[in-house]
């Protein structure tokens, strides 16, 4: 006797997919959950070796490193070029395992001369992992003609660099310290400065004629009165080779107005914002947060309520929103104490201005 063949019919074969598709539907988001958690961790850890460096450099220097140093090499009322350039990033390499890049650069005699095949090297250290890119490489160009501190820029200056997710704050202005320092406009202390500062000089070498002073000149542990455990030494400010709102991209050029420095339309004023926050030459090395709106707008001036991940435009003036991560609600700051914090997009903006300061004599708690 021929026994029947008994199999699936179509809609037993049906409902196995389909319990198949909720399945990966209710393991997909997980997995994602894990991955961004696995890429945040990897963030945090990236501040704490910053961290890490920083203080090894404050042991070896009674200081912490300053933001930027830029030498400008004058001819008259022009600028013919950039002599000699340190940032803060740069400082630490040798306590980040790239002893090798910072020995190359200073044979090269320094970050201004050394070919792009240096300052173009990528540091994992300096990118946060939940940020998207499709370059790990930035460049910034300064157009023949454009004025810089009333001189002019003789000829066209370009500087290549990898890519950076940090920056520094010097302070604190418009929407954001007004909010914070209501109605007076200054901290208890009248203090605003922030951890570490910034300087640019005349001449071949980081002496002679100072051009530019942003920021404090004592950027010791001991001048942060304020407290170690209470003060930002280094903060997110991701995706700087684009212009982020509320975690999408805004469409612009990323040159810089052949016109002048000055941004006067609002397409100049764009195009500015999207310079390339890099290791190697940080345009935004030291900052001052003026906010955004909490909309994800950028207005040309910049300023807004919102401090946390609503946009992260760069202005001429050397101003930013706040901090910028793409991590959900938060982004990180590394404390002048070697610690690494997650700050809510909810802080309240007394904090935040005391976080930023370091001799500003707030009195707030972070929990």
């Amino acid at each position: 006797m021929l026994r029947a063949r008994r199999g699936f019919t179509l809609i037993e074969l049906l409902v196995v997919i389909a319990i198949i598709a909720v399945l990966i539907s209710l393991l997909l988001p997980a997995v994602q959950q894990a991955r961004e958690a696995a890429r945040r961790t990897q963030c945090k850890n990236n501040l704490k070796q910053i961290g890490l460096a920083l203080h090894n450099y404050h042991d070896s220097f009674d200081s912490f490193p300053d933001a930027f140093i830029l030498g400008i090499r004058f001819g008259g009322s022009t600028i013919d070029g950039v002599n000699y350039v340190q940032t803060w990033a740069s400082a630490i390499l040798p306590s980040i395992d790239q002893a090798n890049l910072s020995n190359a650069l200073t044979a090269a005699g320094g970050i201004a001369r050394a070919p792009a095949s240096l300052t173009s090297t990528v540091i994992p250290t300096f990118l946060c992992p939940s940020t998207p890119r499709s370059s790990s490489v930035g460049t910034i160009t300064f157009p023949a003609g454009a004025s810089f501190e009333g001189a002019s820029i003789s000829t066209t200056l370009t500087m290549t660099s990898g890519l950076s997710d940090y920056i520094i704050f010097e302070d604190l202005t418009g929407t954001l310290d007004d909010l914070a320092y209501a109605p007076t406009g200054n901290p208890p202390s009248g203090n605003k400065d922030g951890a570490m500062g910034a300087y640019a000089f005349t001449g071949d070498t980081p002496v002679g004629q100072m051009l530019l002073s942003g920021g404090e000149t004592h950027n010791k542990l001991r001048d942060i009165t304020d407290g170690s455990s209470n003060t930002i030494l280094v903060a997110e400010y991701a995706g700087r080779e684009k212009l982020y709102a509320n975690g999408k991209p805004v469409s612009g050029s990323r040159s810089w107005p052949a016109s002048g420095l000055a941004c006067v339309t609002e397409a100049q004023c764009v195009s500015q914002m999207l310079g390339a926050n890099g290791w190697a030459f940080h345009t935004i090395g030291e900052a001052r947060a003026n906010g955004a709106p909490f909309s994800g707008t950028i207005p040309v001036d910049g300023q807004g309520p919102c401090a946390i991940n609503c946009a992260n435009p760069f202005y001429l003036s050397l101003e930013v929103a706040g901090m910028y991560s793409f991590h959900t609600g938060i982004a990180h700051a590394l404390l002048a104490d070697g610690s690494v914090r997650s700050v809510g997009q909810n802080i309240g903006m007394p904090v935040f201005g005391g976080l930023l300061t370091k001799a500003g004599g707030e009195v707030f708690s972070l929990e």
